[in-house]
């Protein structure tokens, strides 16, 4: 099974945008899997080009901040990020998720 990883993108005047990347940040010596990307407002954070094109490519599929994407392969690899869709009354992309949420909503990242 390919390798996948969990994208969360954000908006730098989101108060949710916030909150994950403090999460995200939390577990990052925990998983290598989960990221997060300021797509708005803080273009400056943008330092890789797998990070740039990561925010081109979900920023028109974004339904709120944050919102969850995943790639399948390498991080820097060419492989597109899908939005992550859970079925709760409708199909929905996944939002902001405590620490505790985390790593059971994404299958693998930790």
């Amino acid at each position: 099974m390919a390798e996948k990883h969990y994208i969360a993108i954000g908006a730098e005047w989101c108060g949710y945008s916030k909150k994950q990347e403090e999460v995200v940040e939390a577990l990052s010596g925990t998983s290598d899997k989960i990221h997060m990307l300021m797509c708005q407002g803080k273009d400056d954070s943008l330092t890789e080009q797998w990070q740039k094109d990561a925010c081109e490519q979900a920023l028109g599929q974004v339904s709120g901040f944050p919102t969850w994407f995943e790639k399948e392969g390498p991080i820097d690899g060419d492989a597109p990020v899908t939005p992550i869709e859970k079925e709760v009354t409708q199909t929905q992309g996944l939002h902001f998720m405590q620490a505790t949420q985390l790593c059971s909503a994404l299958d693998g990242a930790c």
